[in-house]
């Protein structure tokens, strides 16, 4: 059965998206012209990522048979590190990606020969690992240049491109491995629209009405102010439109039959953050001030560990946390 929310199963192809995804596709396809390499992009949580990994393989992983293997299938795989990982579990990380695993008694350098082998096998050009900043993070048992030497190892025995996508944090393994430095590509930040950039403002409005329209001709009647609904949306999510589909998605779960309404949106805001305070956005009698709104984003880049640079008066209000 079909559940209201997968009506908003859908891929915005907005411009920061279209940006990172352009920008992504350039370097797989330069990489892949010079026998492989390794592409870092990051960004906070809820951007997009994921959807880009995906469809970045879906696009260049053509079908393929390889030499070593009977029957066609996608020369680009996606995989997802888990948490506090060890050498090991990297390894059979990514072989899962490549869409096999391993006994649970097999040892790391068993583990990793049959890496080598499926890719030469498969014909496998292109690997997706997500979340790769579970790599450092507390907890972790790997260290930032066993993390960069099993990346750097990987590309220069298979060929392969490796795209490594998690949170900005992962940026230290580039930096505090000099070899892999050298074999990377230039980082790609997939960053959320900044408020104080007119044509960002516009960007996301844009994104967010096309959700709008989608549900709107799929007979689902909107019951608010659409203008006032995006300027709110904008704030709870920092600039985000991944968040933003989150939040509909969970809206559709609470609406009445076929009707849409800022109640709903507000339920579902209570259950799915644990910021009271951006709950709090969509109650406001008064819709946020561009120096609220900015410095939503201000918290998510901050968050995610990203410098920023104000370039106008209410960026700086917000990053001194100051009335301009």
């Amino acid at each position: 059965m079909t559940k209201p929310s997968d009506l908003l199963n859908v891929l915005v192809p907005h411009k920061a998206f279209q940006r990172a995804y352009d920008a992504l596709e350039d370097a797989v396809l330069m990489a892949r012209e010079q026998g492989g390499g390794i592409i870092p992009i990051l960004g906070p949580t809820r951007c997009g990522k994921t959807e880009l990994l995906n469809q970045i393989c879906a696009a260049l992983g053509k079908e393929a048979t390889g030499p070593g293997s009977m029957f066609p299938a996608p020369t680009a795989r996606y995989g997802v590190v888990p948490s506090k990982p060890s050498d090991k579990d990297l390894y059979i990380s990514i072989l899962r990606a490549l869409g096999h695993g391993c006994k649970a008694q097999a040892s790391t350098d068993t583990i990793r020969s049959r890496i080598e082998k499926t890719i030469a096998d498969e014909d496998v050009q292109i690997i997706a690992l997500d979340e790769c900043n579970h790599c450092i993070e507390s907890g972790a048992n790997l260290t930032l240049r066993a993390t960069g030497d099993h990346f750097k190892r990987l590309v220069d025995e298979t060929r392969v491109t490796l795209i490594l996508s998690g949170l900005p944090n992962f940026q230290k393994v580039i930096d505090g491995n000099e070899q892999l430095r050298a074999r990377a590509m230039s980082t790609i930040f997939f960053k959320p629209y900044n408020w104080a950039k007119e044509d960002d403002r516009e960007a996301f409005a844009t994104a967010v009405f096309a959700l709008f329209d989608h549900l709107d001709g799929n007979g689902v009647t909107l019951d608010f102010d659409r203008d006032d609904l995006a300027t709110r949306l904008y704030c709870i999510s920092g600039g985000r439109v991944g968040l933003v589909l989150r939040l509909l998605r969970g809206a559709l779960l609470r609406k009445s039959e076929n009707r849409l309404a800022l109640a709903d949106i507000q339920s579902a805001a209570s259950i799915l953050f644990q910021d009271r305070s951006k709950v709090a956005i969509l109650f406001d009698t008064e819709a946020p001030n561009d120096l609220r709104q900015v410095r939503s984003y201000v918290d998510v880049m901050q968050s995610a560990g990203l410098e920023l640079e104000p370039s106008t008066l209410v960026e700086l209000g917000a990053l001194t946390d100051e009335p301009v």
